[in-house]
């Protein structure tokens, strides 16, 4: 059984109300943890002042661990200008005490760089917001992207690029969908990927008329309020992702007790 205090609610779960809204409804969910968007339509603080959020989050006993996301962080064409924007996450985040900034990868058809240059792409951007990471203590959490557009869809890949970057800064977000979409087996996970580098588990629904056995659904609701979970929850996904997200949690664990 994963801790109760592991979970944490994305804001996807919930965008209707505003943020004072999302909040009571973790509370109520009894959980303290919780994920902002930027593409959510009130922009990451609903038009509050971050010092508003933040009494909002600890009125609620909530704490925000990250923002999602900047976006196609790895096109080197647009490098400068995802540093600044990168600087201006970075700026909401020290200002109401969140933890790490998601950093998506490019996922577009109109992408037509090799699979050599978007990963030398990834580990050049990984090296230029190194410094900015540092200097703010806020951590950058790389997703890959499972679906074939995608400039990075394998976590392992993920990992060497960080890995490249020399950047202890940096983990991965491991995402349950983007896993069942995309290159990596379970027998490559098992084998090579080192949940040290797991910095986020996203279980999110892969949800079809015909999902083949065996599948697990799993739910976090209150009434009827349901909805995914940003560690360990989603419709349904094969069983050997509930056993990584179990060992990604006592690894964790571990590791924050010595």
């Amino acid at each position: 059984m994963i801790a109760q205090d592991r979970f944490a609610l994305n804001r996807s779960v919930y965008p209707g109300p505003d943020i004072a809204g999302f909040f009571e409804l973790a509370s109520q969910l009894d959980i303290r943890k919780v994920e902002l968007r930027n593409d959510h339509p009130g922009g990451i603080l609903d038009g509050r002042s971050p010092t508003q959020v933040d009494s909002l989050a600890r009125a609620h006993r909530v704490r925000v661990i990250t923002i999602n996301a900047l976006q196609d962080f790895n096109v080197g064409a647009r490098l400068p200008a995802l540093r600044l924007e990168l600087e201006g996450l970075l700026e909401v985040a020290a200002s109401i005490a969140c933890e790490a900034i998601i950093l998506c990868p490019s996922h577009s058809l109109a992408d037509g760089r090799s699979r050599d240059i978007a990963f030398r792409e990834t580990v050049d951007a990984l090296k230029a917001f190194r410094p900015l990471f540092e200097a703010s203590g806020v951590k950058g959490y790389v997703e890959p992207i499972g679906m074939k557009d995608c400039s990075l869809r394998s976590i392992i890949e993920a990992t060497r690029a960080i890995r490249e970057s020399g950047g202890g800064c940096f983990r991965t977000v491991y995402d349950t969908f983007h896993h069942f979409t995309g290159p990596d087996t379970d027998e490559t996970i098992e084998k090579k990927y080192d949940v040290a580098f797991a910095g986020l588990v996203h279980v999110s629904g892969v949800s079809r008329a015909n999902t083949p056995s065996p599948t697990k659904k799993l739910r976090v609701g209150c009434g009827r309020r349901e909805g995914y979970a940003t560690f360990a929850m989603a419709t349904s996904y094969p069983n050997s992702l509930i056993r990584f997200a179990r060992r990604c949690a006592t690894r964790s664990e571990s590791r924050r007790r010595k």
